[in-house]
């Protein structure tokens, strides 16, 4: 585990912790995205609304692009809170 760091050992803050210490940044954006994912599948309503208002900014305008990116989400949250959450982040899209 991450010296300073309380996330339970397989979380994704403790993965990213873990490759900053070996000098492996990766993509802030898709970590953003993923903690955000997280935050969402785990909070209440008001933390699941806060994650839909970032996740909106961090994710692609065009839909096709924003289905692909969320598609990539569907294992990280349970299926009834990936629902919502396509739910939540389409919405106003045709």
């Amino acid at each position: 585990m991450v010296r300073g760091c309380r996330a339970a050992a397989g979380s994704a803050a403790v993965r990213v912790a873990a490759g900053r210490r070996a000098g492996h940044e990766g993509s802030s954006k898709q970590t953003a995205i993923d903690l955000w994912t997280q935050v969402f599948g785990q909070g209440d309503k008001y933390a699941q609304q806060k994650a839909v208002a970032a996740l909106d900014q961090l994710l692609p305008k065009d839909k096709v692009a924003r289905e692909k990116a969320v598609a990539a989400l569907r294992g990280t949250v349970s299926p009834a809170m990936f629902e919502q959450l396509v739910a939540d982040l389409f919405q106003g899209y045709q």
